[in-house]
């Protein structure tokens, strides 16, 4: 059965293919230009072929790493509650420039980063509160640290969120 799908994709033009693999990714979510490559190299197209073909899609607006990563970011603080430190490692992850990646997580004020971090510790007190107060204390600080907010932001996030 393997056969087939080989001569067909020998038959098709390698452009057209690789158009079609990056338009079929972008279906589910918007990518990087990064992961776009990654995944077209893993298709098996050649480098010249997928500069041509992001660089079209670019173009177009359809690859465009600075939306990429203010989307990402901006979903990611309100799904997730993470911190502007975990939010560039994930965009360095994905092959966002250092420079759009620092300008993006501009974007995203102390205060903001505040109000993240204080929903998701609000939202943990409301499984720890009958729990001692170290171990609440525990939880909701090792909860804020996992999500990269720093040990400054977490203790007052828990003197705000556990106070009597």
């Amino acid at each position: 059965m393997k056969e087939p799908q080989a001569n067909l994709r020998a038959e098709v033009d390698p452009i057209e293919f690789a158009r079609g693999v990056a338009l079929n990714a972008l279906s589910s979510r918007a990518k990087s230009r990064r992961e776009l490559e990654k995944q077209l190299a893993r298709r098996g197209v050649a480098e010249e072929i997928t500069k041509l073909v992001l660089d079209r899609l670019a173009a177009v607006g359809l690859v465009d790493d600075r939306e990429f990563a203010r989307v990402w970011s901006q979903s990611r603080v309100r799904t997730k509650g993470l911190s502007r430190r975990v939010l560039a490692q994930e965009l360095r992850a994905k092959g966002i420039d250092q420079a759009i990646t620092e300008e993006v997580l501009a974007g995203i004020s102390p205060e903001g980063e505040y109000e993240a971090a204080l929903a998701v510790a609000m939202k943990k007190a409301r499984s720890v509160i009958n729990l001692p107060r170290d171990v609440a204390t525990r939880r909701i600080f090792d909860l804020l640290a996992r999500k990269g907010f720093s040990s400054s932001i977490s203790v007052q996030i828990i003197k705000d969120v556990l106070s009597d």
